[in-house]
């Protein structure tokens, strides 16, 4: 079966508010299907990083309510996984290689999760 995740990126903030993040993201998953691809597309949540000073401001919650608002309106087999209630935010938990990446044990529990709520 394939399977295509979008994983809410740390750079994201960076280069979005919540609502233009919303309206990219629905952009590339238009894209997505306009380009052949017509199965099922999860959006991932991941849980906070401790991110840069400048980006602390950022609403990291409204990003993750875009992609909930997103798959709760589709109706093309799009879905939306919270890992960021499921892993604790950094720096709780041996799941970060630094301020914003997660290490091998993080991905490993991503990918159980993931792996638990995919069957």
């Amino acid at each position: 079966m394939d399977l295509l995740a979008f994983e809410y990126g740390y750079n994201d903030p960076e280069y979005y508010t919540p609502a233009e993040f919303g309206v990219a993201l629905r952009q590339l998953i238009s894209q997505t299907r306009a380009n052949g691809y017509s199965g099922p597309i999860v959006l991932v949540g991941m849980p906070q990083p401790n991110m840069a000073p400048e980006w602390k401001s950022k609403d990291w919650g409204a990003y993750l309510a875009e992609m909930k608002a997103i798959a709760a309106v589709q109706s093309n087999n799009v879905a939306y996984i919270g890992l960021n209630n499921a892993m604790p935010a950094y720096p709780n938990g041996p799941y970060w290689a630094d301020t914003v990446h997660l290490n091998e044990a993080g991905c490993d529990l991503a990918a159980q999760l993931l792996t638990n709520v995919l069957g």
